[in-house]
């Protein structure tokens, strides 16, 4: 192979999603924006597009995994993303952006985004496809921060973002100790609280949202001494330990793996998806386990770097995930948000169900995606409004046990 820059593993998180991305469709974990653009040219666009492929070799990088015992990124003079113009009626944007997205990406002979410039009757857009093994909700916000730094400013000079440099300062973590926190930090559970599968006819991947107000959230944490995070961690053990009858709750957490906070000038991958587990004791009131809750948790939270490809993982499986999503687009589009109306946004969990938590000013919006394979709407939006009802009573009902609460629920 000619032209090389440069070979850099992945990471287990993005090893992870390539696996799972081979094994089932290649649309799996592709995300997508719908930008509306106003005031500036397909010619302005393409050359802010242009210095932002140049400054991230990722976006100039394929990923190659056959005949390798572990895949690699491969920066490559001659790969760069494409950028389309296209014109269609607009009463078929929607519908043809959802092509564009379900095409997916052939990972060894191409980068893993795309742009399209797609003009109907009297409007333009400016779509961005990705697959999620290039960054996640921060990577979002950064790129967007320095595509409008391009485009406001086109002499600018943006650094290269290379490869390797997130890469490495993975390495120098200390992995056997956030793995030793992890193997005293879970157990092997025959069972664990599970909601019931009901599915529909249709298989769709659908959302149901659902706010709850900052306030809320704020006086609650302050009180139990709880973060945001972890406060709703606890009161979903609870609630879904009322909710299924059962003690063992266990389900993924998205945490931040330590990198975006240390790498000046790098860029990749700053999430991966870790086992949550907490045993609830039914006869016990709810303050009384908050502090074993707050040691159990605290004492992983300095390991969430942990390689989640390390056989101590193999075991823990789940069907529900909990992300805090803390990087707002709106946040990246600074004094040209009104140039750049985001139309539509498409970032599903590949979960059957997940619980995708933003916050904003006044209040946090759960938002949940959930495979009707798996969970009917009828059953999600119940389920939804009574966990936000439970949220909102919770500090009333801290010196209740769980069996207590069963009676009046």
């Amino acid at each position: 192979m000619k032209n090389i820059k440069s070979i850099v593993p992945l990471l287990p998180a993005q090893q992870l999603m390539l696996s799972a991305t081979l094994k089932e469709k290649m649309e799996l974990y592709v995300q997508q924006l719908l930008f509306e653009v106003k005031g500036y040219s397909h010619f302005e666009i393409s050359k802010a597009l242009d210095k932002l492929i140049d400054s991230y070799e990722c976006f100039r990088s394929l990923i190659l995994y056959e005949g390798l015992k572990q895949p690699v990124w491969v920066s490559k003079d001659d790969v760069r993303p494409t950028f389309n113009l296209h014109k269609i009626n607009s009463t078929h944007l929607f519908e043809y952006i959802d092509v564009i997205r379900t095409q997916g990406f052939n990972f060894q002979q191409e980068a893993c985004i795309r742009f399209d410039w797609i003009e109907t009757e009297d409007k333009n857009h400016l779509c961005i496809t990705n697959h999620h093994i290039l960054f996640d909700g921060w990577g979002k916000q950064f790129i967007l921060s320095d595509f409008i730094r391009a485009l406001k400013f086109p002499n600018s000079y943006l650094i290269e973002k290379q490869n390797k440099t997130w890469y490495e300062a993975w390495l120098k973590l200390d992995h056997k100790k956030a793995l030793d926190v992890y193997k005293n930090y879970l157990s092997p559970f025959d069972d664990s609280a599970s909601i019931t599968q009901v599915s529909s006819l249709k298989q769709e991947n659908l959302e149901y949202k659902t706010r709850i107000s900052i306030e809320t959230i704020q006086r609650a944490s302050k009180n139990l001494g709880l973060t945001g995070a972890e406060l709703v961690n606890f009161c979903w053990s609870i609630f879904i330990s009322i909710w299924t009858q059962n003690e063992r709750v266990q389900f993924g957490v998205v945490k931040q793996n330590g990198l975006i906070d240390q790498v000046k000038n790098g860029f990749g991958m700053g999430i991966q998806t870790l086992p949550y587990q907490f045993q609830v004791d039914f006869k016990a009131t709810i303050r009384a386990q908050l502090t074993h809750f707050k040691n159990r948790e605290r004492a992983v939270s300095e390991a969430s770097f942990a390689n989640s490809l390390d056989p101590i993982f193999n075991q823990f499986t789940y069907d529900f995930l909990i992300a805090f999503e803390n990087y707002p687009l709106d946040s990246s589009l600074g004094s040209v948000e009104n140039n750049f109306n985001l139309l539509f946004s498409y970032d599903r969990s590949e979960f059957p169900l997940s619980l995708a938590i933003s916050p904003y000013p006044d209040k946090y919006d759960f938002d949940w995606h959930y495979n009707t394979t798996f969970h009917s709407s009828d059953q999600i939006t119940f389920l939804a409004n009574q966990f936000i009802y439970f949220i909102e009573l919770f500090e009333l009902n801290v010196d209740s046990n769980p069996l207590e609460l069963c009676e009046k629920w």
